[in-house]
């Protein structure tokens, strides 16, 4: 009697369970480096705004600059999604990210580490907005994300 009768099935359950009460803790410490991206039709990301107080606002990067590789990993043209588990990680880390621009039709790429130090949303709220742009007597109209964060809106995917 005794000792030898464990349930496999309920330990493989406790353990699968414990395993994600982890990985749902792991989550909501992870922190971004202050920049809202934006989306492109072939799902290229670009920096639409830095938070202001981040790491990233003295950095260098600008409105504009093409996101191409996260830590080594190319990221151009793969989407928000790809980026974002790279991008976000523990509070306090750093990240090496790629960034690609053009100014005065000449293209640049360049590279900068950046701590993580802003907390993520672990369930934003996303709102759709619009906004119209007219440049050189062309309108052109746009549809976006706007992520709500504790109510109040950041536009595009901050990261």
């Amino acid at each position: 009697f005794g000792g030898g009768n464990k349930n496999p099935q309920a330990e493989s359950y406790a353990t699968r369970a414990q395993q994600y009460v982890q990985e749902e803790e792991e989550e909501q410490d992870l922190a971004g480096v202050g920049i809202v991206f934006v989306r492109a039709p072939d799902n290229s990301l670009f920096v639409k705004s830095i938070i202001e107080g981040s790491g990233a606002q003295n950095s260098g990067i600008q409105v504009g600059d093409c996101l191409m590789k996260v830590e080594g990993r190319s990221v151009y043209c793969k989407g928000i999604e790809t980026a974002t588990k790279l991008i976000l990680g523990p509070v306090g880390t750093m990240v090496k990210m790629k960034f690609g621009r053009i100014d005065r039709g000449k293209r640049y790429v360049y590279s900068q580490s950046l701590v993580r130090e802003l907390k993520a949303t672990s369930a934003p709220q996303w709102q759709i907005n619009s906004a119209n742009t007219m440049i050189e007597g062309i309108t052109t109209s746009q549809l976006y994300l706007e992520c709500m964060q504790n109510g109040q809106a950041q536009p595009g995917d901050p990261s």
